[in-house]
């Protein structure tokens, strides 16, 4: 029988984009298709017998909680915020004054509080780079709709409307559940170089992302002010994205550019996986923001290739020094595009 500790932790895995888990048990050479319901039957089917280890469901769980969906904020830390990090017995003094001892080194846990709090500090050093990386984690509530309606009797539906002093004509029913979600936000920094990146989830309704970097932020203040750093603009990344030696490696299907005196123009695709390389009236209006820094915000698609394994929808917001990830897309799939718009932007 499966304990209550792995039930949630296949709960929590197919939450997420269910290809993950599919291409787990596909790995182990286990039927993988089916729907949510069939794909989470079948791994504590398979935990029951031992034939899947939980330990392989955590690492792929904790993936999915990191990367994918997510809106990235690119920053650099200044040399004097990082003066207390020169190696491992300071940052262990370090956390131990900030009082976040507990949860240095740890895993990501499974059950996290409703407010965003710190669940997990990390350092590590790796071919001599020296990494610090913050995680703070809550969850969320929110109603979802359901495939099934639950066995009611018309009698007990009259009741109810009757109950509520509703009339019982023109009532359509869909039968909604309260899903709780783990939400994961974390911030990586190189303590030699100062670069890092700050992550938080990303929403479904439109709006500021800045009380959600802001939340992070206070959670982890006692030990790094992560919001006294510098951004890291990426005007010339969207201003370069457009070079014909990269038409074979992404879609551009929205482009905006501003001119130095702050005009801005907007140039989109007549489809949303189109590309305004591809329309001459657009090149010849392109023609005329020539300025290395004029990006403003651009949509684009990193096509599979050599070194990327799967499609990656991305939008780049210049000023922000932002870019929001569409999508359930894999860690290797998301620093190798974060490093060609790094590279674009240099």
């Amino acid at each position: 029988m499966a304990t209550q500790e792995e039930i949630e932790l296949v709960d929590q895995a197919t939450l997420h984009k269910l290809a993950f888990v599919q291409a787990l048990l596909k790995r182990k050479e286990f039927a993988f298709s089916g729907t949510r319901e069939i794909v989470r039957a079948r791994c504590l089917t398979h935990l029951d017998n031992g034939e899947l280890n939980a330990d392989e469901l955590k690492s792929l769980l904790e993936s999915l909680d990191l990367w994918g969906n997510q809106r990235i904020r690119l920053l650099h830390v200044p040399d004097g915020a990082l003066q207390m990090f020169q190696d491992t017995a300071s940052v262990e003094l370090a956390i131990q004054q900030a009082g976040f001892t507990g949860i240095y080194q740890q895993e990501i846990p499974l059950i996290v509080e409703a407010q965003v709090s710190p669940i997990s500090i990390r350092y590590s050093e790796v071919e001599g780079v020296r990494t610090l990386t913050l995680i703070a984690g809550k969850i969320q509530e929110e109603w979802v709709p359901v495939e099934t309606l639950p066995e009611l009797t018309y009698e007990s539906v009259a009741a109810l409307l009757q109950q509520a002093d509703i009339p019982d004509n023109n009532v359509v029913f869909r039968p909604f559940k309260l899903q709780r979600r783990k939400i994961v936000s974390f911030a990586e920094i190189d303590l030699d170089s100062g670069h890092g990146l700050l992550s938080v989830k990303s929403t479904q309704t439109a709006g500021s992302y800045k009380s959600k970097f802001e939340e992070f932020c206070w959670a982890f203040d006692p030990l790094l002010c992560v919001s006294n750093v510098d951004t890291v603009y990426l005007t010339k990344a969207i201003s370069r994205i457009d070079d014909p030696g990269l038409q074979d490696h992404l879609d551009l299907p929205r482009q905006y550019l501003r001119d130095e005196q702050g005009a801005r123009m907007r140039m989109e695709a007549s489809s949303g996986q189109g590309d305004v390389r591809q329309h001459p009236k657009l090149r010849q209006a392109r023609a005329c923001f020539t300025g290395d820094d004029s990006g403003d915000y651009c949509v684009c698609y990193w096509n599979p290739d050599g070194l990327l394994t799967e499609k990656v929808h991305t939008c780049i917001y210049g000023s922000h020094g932002e870019v929001a990830f569409r999508g359930q897309a894999g860690e290797e799939s998301i620093r190798y595009v974060l490093q060609r718009i790094r590279q674009l932007n240099n």
